[in-house]
């Protein structure tokens, strides 16, 4: 009876182990050492293999503090990536506390071909966005899990953690600390990808950045040189090798930028998510606005630190807030933030790389009123309709702790859309999906198009965005100041 008891349980152990081994994928890299991930399952129930937490840089810390990123150095035995590294030092956007650690520059990959040496796949890198000052790539933490993504064949190297705040983009603007770290840093890991990712069954040849918000300016940083302003990138002629030597314009239309594939787009409500935000808070926030608007507008454009900022806020208050009624104020407040905080910044990008770029731009209309929107997660539920607002399309593509469960019917349809529109993107550079009415074709500059992407009519529109007629006002309001700076939103 004893010998039988050890016997089952020796039977068990074996069991154990095996499932174990199963769930625990392995990768060598031979340049850096083995990795030891975990196994995951997508929305669909499809088993993949993720490595999570690894280096991709050393430790930003001490003598490395305020420098250009090093890449990671090799390592003994079998890593641990089963666990989501830290994110980088910031001010938590949904808890306002402080979070995070300087020793951050890790990556996560998400594949379906690990060891795999035929058939390489191709490579999605996602870039969180954040305003430059927050978020991170991880999905326990934050909102980009990888189980709607891997439902395809893809390689998602998702996500990138880079430096942010002061700790990525401090500078004494000459070589002690010249600043842009934490875009070097995105440069960096997207360098380990291209160097590393055929171990993972992905092609090296086949990657596709993309990202959201800041992480999708970063994208456009990444190819095509183009910075913001305040806590982020700046023109770094003081570094040794530039990263951007120029003024972007001047880049883009002397042709001195990657030429490849670009996705552009926005959504129908861009500025609800700081509508939302205005009227949180019991209505304090709305009541420190109404006191001085004309100071408010200031600070929403981010001129606050320009020598005609407050002239320019009076013109732009006269011009949006013509009722005083709380609703209508909140209204007008995402109007505004909508229009030069969003739209005027993507559409002048498009247009400029749709004159001088020599391969296709596409650009798109995100109008779907989804079930999940940030603007709930942020700041609760409203009275108020925010409609389809900053960063919603982001729910019906990634999963996370963070995100409830997709359930509508609606929004599943749209996820579709979506994904299919962006994986067969990173697939052959054309966007494509069987949810559409005829074929997404890329904006020009003597024809500008865009794809609605809504439930009802998801369909290739001829001619200007709907939004186009707005702008008009910023572009003579702005047109005497050329060197004014706009706020880079989240």
């Amino acid at each position: 009876m004893k010998s039988c008891s050890i016997l089952s349980l020796l039977f068990v152990c074996c069991v154990i182990l095996q499932c174990r081994a199963e769930q625990e994928p392995t990768v060598n890299i031979p340049a850096l050492g083995g990795l030891r991930g975990s196994q995951m399952v997508s929305s669909s129930g499809r088993k993949f293999d993720a490595f999570r937490g690894i280096p991709y840089a050393e430790p930003p810390v001490g003598n490395l503090r305020f420098r250009d990123p090093i890449p990671a150095q090799p390592w003994t035995g079998v890593l641990d990536a089963t666990k989501e590294g830290p994110a980088c030092f910031q001010n938590d956007l949904l808890s306002g506390i402080t979070a995070g650690q300087e020793d951050c520059l890790v990556l996560n990959v998400y594949t379906h071909n690990s060891n795999a040496i035929e058939n390489a796949l191709p490579v999605m890198v996602w870039i969180h966005g954040g305003g430059f000052t927050a978020g991170s790539g991880n999905s326990e933490t934050d909102f980009y899990g990888p189980g709607h993504i891997l439902d395809r064949d893809v390689v998602l190297a998702v996500t990138i953690n880079y430096r942010l705040g002061p700790f990525g983009f401090l500078s004494t603007e000459d070589k002690e600390a010249p600043g842009s770290y934490g875009l070097i840093d995105q440069s960096l890991a997207i360098k380990w990808v291209k160097d590393h990712i055929a171990n993972f069954g992905g092609n090296p040849d086949s990657i596709t950045i993309f990202g959201e918000s800041t992480g999708g300016a970063s994208v456009e940083f990444q190819a095509l040189g183009l910075y913001p302003v305040a806590f982020g990138p700046r023109i770094d002629s003081e570094r040794e090798s530039p990263f951007l030597p120029d003024n972007p314009k001047n880049l883009v239309s002397n042709k001195q930028f990657n030429h490849v594939p670009i996705i552009a787009g926005l959504t129908k409500d861009e500025g609800g998510f700081y509508a939302a935000s205005l009227a949180a808070n019991g209505g304090k926030n709305l009541e420190l606005f109404k006191n001085d608007t004309v100071t408010g507008v200031l600070y929403a454009i981010g001129m606050e630190k320009h020598k005609d900022g407050l002239e320019i806020a009076q013109k732009a208050h006269d011009h949006y807030f013509v009722s005083k009624e709380n609703n209508d104020m909140v209204t007008q407040y995402g109007e505004l933030t909508s229009d030069i905080g969003f739209f005027k910044c993507v559409d002048d990008s498009v247009k400029l790389l749709s004159e001088y770029s020599d391969h296709p731009v596409y650009y798109y209309h995100y109008a779907h009123h989804g079930q999940n929107s940030f603007v709930k997660m942020f700041n609760g539920p409203s009275d108020m309709d925010f409609g389809a607002s900053h960063g919603d399309e982001l729910l019906l593509m990634f999963n996370s702790k963070m995100i409830a469960p997709m359930t509508d019917p609606n929004d599943i349809k749209v996820s579709k859309m979506l994904l299919d529109l962006w994986t067969s993107f990173s697939s052959n550079g054309v966007p494509q999906s069987e949810e559409i009415m005829g074929h997404w074709l890329p904006t020009t500059h003597q024809q500008p198009r865009y794809l609605q992407i809504d439930l009802e009519s998801p369909s290739l529109i001829n001619g200007e965005m709907p939004f186009h007629s707005k702008l008009d006002f910023w572009r003579s309001l702005l047109g005497p100041y050329s060197d004014a700076p706009v706020k880079e939103e989240l």
